[in-house]
């Protein structure tokens, strides 16, 4: 019978210990429970808030993006009107410095066309004034000159109109043929009237003159001479 009361009570002591470590579990698995929900709502929460912070992030980054975009367009067209501008400006200096470049190759041409005529034209009278020494004998060129000279004289020398510093005495002439004692007396006195003082000649000989003479005085010179004459003739022809 003690056995019997011992079963009973170790029976009894065993479905204690039971109920205790059920109470244990049960409370246990209440507050886990409660823990697990607690970290789920958490999480939850956690998640709307990571999904806003997603969502604003895609708003702030589209926002980024059509300012870029927009700036970017604003740069674009700012850059393609100064790119017009430069390329404007560039044109015109282009346009400029082709004209001007026109402007300076007409004037050379111009230049050098006038060059080209002066020395035809000295080339030419040049080639008269030989063909002419050539074809007519020397008595002949003499006589035109002495003829030439008394024309010298009254027209082509036009004293008048020479003026000189009081400092200057001396006359330099030339001529195709050494002037004749006659001729230099007409020369000097004619220089010395004018002028009101004594002249000295100092005279030259140049048969390319063909005819008349060439004074120097001071640094007036007076071409008086046949080959000035054809040269002018040439000239204006």
């Amino acid at each position: 019978m003690f056995f019997g009361q011992l079963l009973i009570l170790q029976l009894f002591i065993f479905a204690g210990l039971i109920l205790f470590l059920r109470s244990i579990l049960t409370r246990n698995i209440t507050r886990a429970t409660g823990h697990l929900q607690e970290l789920g709502e958490d999480y939850a929460r956690k998640q709307k808030e990571a999904e806003t912070q997603l969502e604003k992030a895609k708003k702030d980054a589209a926002a980024i993006v059509a300012e870029a975009r927009s700036e970017g367009g604003a740069l674009k067209s700012k850059l393609s009107q100064e790119a017009e501008k430069e390329k404007e400006r560039i044109s015109q200096e282009t346009r400029k410095k082709s004209e001007e470049m026109m402007r300076q190759t007409e004037k050379t041409c111009e230049l050098l066309k006038r060059e080209i005529e002066q020395q035809i034209e000295k080339g030419a009278s040049e080639k008269a004034g030989s063909f002419l020494r050539e074809a007519l004998p020397d008595k002949i060129q003499q006589e035109l000159h002495s003829l030439w000279f008394k024309e010298s004289m009254t027209s082509d020398f036009q004293l008048e109109r020479i003026h000189l510093p009081d400092n200057i005495s001396r006359a330099k002439v030339v001529s195709p043929f050494p002037l004749t004692s006659e001729q230099q007396g007409l020369l000097r006195k004619g220089l010395e009237k004018k002028f009101g003082r004594n002249i000295d000649l100092k005279e030259e000989v140049d048969p390319q003159l063909i005819a008349g003479m060439v004074i120097t005085i001071g640094s007036v010179v007076i071409d008086g001479s046949l080959k000035h004459r054809i040269q002018k003739i040439a000239k204006n022809a």
